[in-house]
């Protein structure tokens, strides 16, 4: 059910669990909306625990005490935080700057005390283009980007 946590490996195929795990959540939660925008965020931050955490980590959809539908991945690296940040935004040039475009909220938080090293980097996603014209369409070329650039990526640096 919605706030299961999913377990992924840090391997090239993660990206694409994560991303079919988000959509069934958003739609147990009757957040179909938010479709596009959670799962271009979650390839990014999933892209990023891949290549600079190399932990197993997990992808959490839950909803906010206000509200709010949150997509969190947790790593366990023991990296510190200044460097995560750092390589957040490096891994592909996008990191979280499209993160933040397509949130109305995000943030780093350290594990909960006795969750052991690691961080929780999350984001609340936000309906894309609320002018009601085709709601709810995804944008073919943003689909198609997201779709094939990010494997593409991990592939590459991965493979170093």
């Amino acid at each position: 059910g919605a706030g299961t946590p999913l377990r992924l490996d840090p391997q090239a195929g993660a990206v694409a669990a994560a991303r079919r795990h988000v959509r069934r959540q958003l739609r147990e939660l009757g957040a179909d909306a938010l479709e596009e925008a959670a799962e271009l965020g979650v390839s990014e931050l999933v892209t990023n625990a891949v290549l600079h955490a190399r932990t197993p980590f997990t992808v959490t959809v839950r909803t906010t005490p206000a509200g709010a539908v949150r997509v969190e991945v947790a790593d366990a690296s023991e990296a510190p935080l200044k460097e995560r940040r750092f390589g957040l935004g490096a891994a592909t040039g996008r990191g979280l700057r499209l993160v933040a475009a397509i949130s109305s909220a995000w943030g780093v938080d350290p594990l909960p005390p006795g969750g052991g090293p690691g961080k929780v980097v999350w984001f609340e996603p936000r309906e894309d283009g609320d002018d009601g014209t085709g709601a709810g369409e995804p944008d073919p070329a943003a689909a198609d980007w997201a779709a094939g650039d990010w494997a593409a990526d991990v592939e590459e640096l991965l493979g170093g």
